[in-house]
C-alpha cells in the first residue's frame, strides 16, 4: 500500500543528509522533491546531487567532480580504455554531462544539462562509469573505421589528385581557413589544442598550466571544436581522400609550428611531464 506521509519522510531524510554532505550546494528540498516525483529509487543522495548539476545548482559541478573523479579513475584503471587515459575519460564524461540537454525544455533562464536524465537508479559513480566506457568504445570505433578506410586506399589514388590544379586550389583554400580559424582562438585555447593534440600532453597537467580543472579543461576544448566547426563548414572536402587528410593534418601541424607562444609553453611543459 503506498504511503505518501511515509514517502515523503525518506525523501526529506535523503534532502537532509545529500544537504549535509555537500553542503556548498544549495538546493531547496521543493526542487529537489519536483525533480524526483513519485519514483523512489534507491540512490536518493545521489539524485539530489546529480539533479542539482542537471538543473546548474550552483557549486553542483564542483562537487561532481569531487565527489566522482577518485572513485571513477580507479575502476577505470581496471578496465581497457583504448587510446584514452582514465584521468581523460573522467574530464571527458563530466563534460558530455554537463552539456546542455537538447531534449529538456529551460525553465526561466536555466537550460538543463544532460546529467538532468540521471534518475537515481544505480549510483552516480556508475552513471558516469558508462559514460566514459561509450566515449572510449566510440573512439575506438572511429579509430578502427580510420584505420579500415585507409587500408582500402590504392597507393596510385593516393597520388592521383596531387597534379589536379583545381583540387589543389581547393586543399589550399582548406589550409588558410584552418589558419585563420586558429589564429582566431584565445592564446589560452591555442595553447590547448597545442598541448593536448598537438603533444599529446594530459588534460590535467594542460588544465594546472592554465588554472582549469580537467573537466574544465573539456569543456573548453568542446568550445574550441564548436569554433572550429563552424568556422570550417564551409570549407570541409566532400571525400576524406588520403590527400585531404595529408593537407588537414600538415595545415594543423603548421599551425601549432608557427605559434611561437604556445610552441615555447608546450616545450617548457614536456620538461615539466619528464
Amino acid at each position: 500500500m503506498h504511503d505518501p506521509e511515509g514517502s515523503m519522510s525518506t525523501l526529506r531524510e535523503a534532502h537532509a543528509a545529500a544537504s549535509e554532505r555537500w553542503s556548498s550546494v544549495s538546493w531547496s528540498f521543493d526542487c529537489y522533491a519536483a525533480h524526483v516525483g513519485e519514483e523512489r529509487p534507491p540512490h536518493l543522495t545521489d539524485l539530489y546531487l546529480g539533479g542539482a548539476g542537471g538543473w546548474r545548482r550552483e557549486g553542483a559541478w564542483a562537487a561532481i567532480h569531487d565527489e566522482i573523479s577518485g572513485p571513477l579513475e580507479l575502476r577505470l584503471r581496471r578496465q581497457p580504455c583504448g587510446v584514452h587515459s582514465p584521468e581523460d575519460l573522467v574530464s571527458e564524461s563530466i563534460a558530455t554531462l554537463m552539456v546542455d540537454d537538447p531534449e529538456a525544455s529551460p525553465v526561466g533562464a536555466v537550460h538543463p544539462s544532460k546529467l538532468v536524465r540521471y534518475r537515481g537508479r544505480t549510483s552516480l559513480v556508475n552513471y558516469f562509469l558508462v559514460v566514459a566506457k561509450r566515449i572510449a568504445i566510440g573512439s575506438h570505433r572511429r579509430r578502427r573505421e580510420h584505420a579500415v578506410d585507409m587500408e582500402a586506399v590504392d597507393p596510385a589514388d593516393r597520388r592521383s589528385d596531387s597534379t589536379d590544379p583545381e583540387r589543389g586550389a581547393h586543399l589550399d583554400r582548406l589550409a588558410e581557413a584552418i589558419r585563420q580559424a586558429y589564429t582566431a582562438l584565445s592564446a589560452r585555447q591555442r595553447f590547448l589544442l597545442a598541448m593536448i593534440h598537438g603533444q599529446g600532453i594530459p588534460k590535467a597537467l594542460a588544465g594546472e598550466l592554465v588554472g582549469l580543472p580537467p573537466w574544465g579543461v573539456s569543456r573548453e576544448l568542446e568550445k574550441i571544436h564548436d569554433h572550429m566547426r563552424c568556422a570550417l563548414e564551409r570549407s570541409m572536402p566532400e571525400d576524406w581522400d588520403h590527400p585531404s587528410r595529408e593537407a588537414w593534418a600538415s595545415a594543423w601541424q603548421r599551425c601549432f609550428a608557427e605559434d611561437g607562444s604556445a610552441r615555447d609553453r608546450v616545450a617548457t611543459t614536456r620538461e615539466r611531464a619528464r
